[in-house]
């Protein structure tokens, strides 16, 4: 479909979907690895509670890092991509095309990570044929959304197909867990979910007056960053941090005040690791 499109349409998606897939491969992959044996094993022993709670906890611990992480793509997709890839013969219009596909393949960020946690959850119950089922009407999803978007959108309704093809596989899988999984409380979920959005909202909004001041040329910041850094992959990089900085610290605070419980597990393992380096450190030294 997208070898119909305009030249360099093929090159775009491909290098937005790379950049989409690095929080994916970063964190979701991570987390994803890290729950499966205790999920595999509560399974064995028939702990339907501890399932129940662990995935939850899972889908919780996703949503607060991918979430923002799409608001994040979103909004500062531009100087993304152009402090990636611009250089060569990568041109700024190369730029806009990759950034506008990033957009909508971000879109799918959560649901992309939510899929994978869900189907190894199927797995860990030997129940193969669930997540092949799914597996196979996400993929059918996933060509007709492609052919009813592509004439609206172009090669982003490509990339937009490819997250609601993900959307599709998760509500789904959802329903087959809560079917399965009685202990699995879906109430509970979408209430963190909801908390979530709002947090990362908040995040958004001072994110969006940031790069905003920063990149637009009249931006309140960008003179003043310009005659530190100058202009070119220095700025970009110095704005990039100075909007995740940003983003962070509301995001955190923002966090807190929803009390959202995810917030509290992070720092919590944060200490934990902490302190087991410190322990480290200092048995090393006394030795």
């Amino acid at each position: 479909l997208a070898s119909s499109l305009a030249e360099g349409t093929i090159s775009a998606l491909n290098y937005a979907s790379r950049l989409n897939w690095l929080p994916y491969g970063l964190v979701a992959i991570s987390i994803v690895t890290v729950l499966y044996p205790s999920i595999t094993e509560f399974a064995v022993k028939g702990e339907e509670e501890r399932i129940g709670a662990a995935v939850g906890r899972g889908l919780q611990l996703l949503a607060f890092i991918m979430i923002p992480s799409t608001f994040g793509l979103s909004l500062l997709r531009v100087p993304i991509v152009r402090l990636a890839f611009e250089r060569g013969a990568f041109s700024p219009e190369d730029t806009l095309l990759t950034a506008n596909a990033l957009l909508f393949y971000s879109l799918g960020l959560v649901w992309i990570s939510w899929r994978e946690l869900l189907n190894r959850t199927f797995f860990a119950f030997q129940d193969t044929a669930t997540a092949m089922k799914i597996g196979v009407v996400s993929m059918v999803a996933n060509i007709g959304f492609n052919l009813a978007l592509i004439r609206p959108l172009g090669y982003r309704g490509l990339a937009l197909g490819t997250s609601l093809a993900a959307f599709t596989a998760v509500c789904l899988l959802l329903y087959r867990l809560n079917s399965a999984v009685r202990t699995f409380h879906m109430g509970s979920l979408l209430l963190g979910l909801l908390k979530i959005f709002v947090s990362s909202g908040l995040m958004a909004g001072a994110v969006w007056w940031v790069r905003d001041a920063l990149f637009l040329p009249q931006g309140l910041l960008n003179q003043t960053v310009t005659r530190i850094v100058g202009r070119g992959a220095l700025f970009d990089a110095a704005g990039l941090l100075l909007c995740v900085a940003t983003g962070l610290a509301v995001y955190g605070v923002s966090a807190w005040m929803l009390n959202i419980e995810t917030l509290y597990d992070l720092l919590d393992t944060a200490r934990g690791v902490g302190e087991r380096c410190l322990r480290i450190s200092l048995t090393k030294g006394l030795g």
